[in-house]
């Protein structure tokens, strides 16, 4: 224990060295922590995990492996306009959003700054839904494949690795739906919350021989815990057809979302979600008439839904 701890003081005092030393840059206006040292789970191999902002707007993005104090500091070094784009542009889950949910403010001498991350780290309502319907995407896809390796080619090492690909994407969403923003441990976060489904998933299935009955068990628990929160994870989709009232091709659905999120990403994840609202009795699936060009004089069949379920 006493050696853990004075692993963490070395760290904590390379740490404040390096951010007293870095302030008298002029140039540098923002530092931020992020990675395990917020919360102390390091040991003498752990990096220090920074990112700095620059009033400098010559080179938009700079890495660097710094030493201090012999410790290995990984650095990025952002200007503020390139900072404030990455920050609009992120995609809900992304690794950059994730970064900054996660991070603590050293210093900062740009009060905007300090509110965008700020803002990032108690998202509204809106946010989050966004943030899950982001998630469940992969979720819902990895999933499906998991399924496919078990069902169709009896291989249940695959079809365990698709779920453990998802695992952390899952915990997410139970945190979210929890009001809490997902951290790197957020396996160990989920459990809190649903410690018997991310044990059956995870902690059991690695302590012991995996078969495929066991597989089958987890694959419709994964989807049993889906469906009874799909009225929360896919309320924006459920809200925009209630708003609607009428059929809706996935080019006017994935329209609306990529509107709402300012991303084209939508257009492959659309289909994903009015599949599994069809599937559980949500949405009805129709043929809509279309054309591939404005001037196609052939029609194709676009696939569209309408609103049929769930409200009394």
């Amino acid at each position: 224990m006493n050696e853990k701890k004075n692993v963490k003081k070395r760290f904590d005092e390379a740490l404040e060295t390096f951010v007293d030393f870095i302030k008298e840059d002029k140039n540098i206006i923002t530092a931020v922590l992020f990675g395990s040292l917020i919360e102390g789970n390091v040991w003498e191999k752990s990096d220090v995990d920074i990112f700095l902002i620059s009033n400098d707007e010559k080179v938009p993005y700079r890495f660097y492996w710094l030493d201090q104090d012999d410790l290995n500091f990984q650095v990025s070094v952002y200007s503020r306009n390139n900072f404030k784009r990455q920050f609009e542009r992120s995609l809900t889950g992304s690794w950059f959003q994730h970064m900054i949910n996660t991070s603590k403010i050293l210093f900062s001498k740009d009060e905007t700054i300090s509110e965008y991350i700020q803002q990032a780290q108690s998202p509204g309502k809106r946010d989050v839904e966004l943030q899950i319907l982001t998630i469940v995407a992969m979720v819902i896809g990895d999933l499906e494949k998991a399924e496919k390796f078990l069902i169709m080619k009896n291989d249940v090492a695959q079809s365990y690795l698709f779920i453990v690909r998802l695992l952390d994407r899952l915990a997410q969403i139970e945190v979210l739906l929890n009001g809490e923003v997902p951290k790197r441990e957020v396996l160990e976060q989920a459990m809190k919350y649903k410690s018997e489904l991310f044990d059956t998933i995870f902690t059991s299935v690695i302590l012991e021989t995996t078969n495929k009955v066991k597989m089958e068990d987890i694959i419709r628990l994964i989807r049993t815990y889906l469906e009874e929160r799909t009225e929360s994870i896919f309320s924006i989709i459920i809200d925009y057809f209630r708003e609607e009232q009428e059929v809706r091709s996935i080019t006017d659905i994935t329209t609306h979302l990529n509107k709402m999120m300012q991303s084209s990403w939508w257009e492959v994840a659309t289909l994903a979600y009015c599949q599994w609202l069809h599937q559980y009795g949500y949405l009805e699936r129709f043929a809509q008439p279309a054309r591939l060009t404005s001037k196609s004089f052939i029609q194709v069949n676009e696939i569209a839904y309408t609103y049929t379920g769930g409200d009394e």
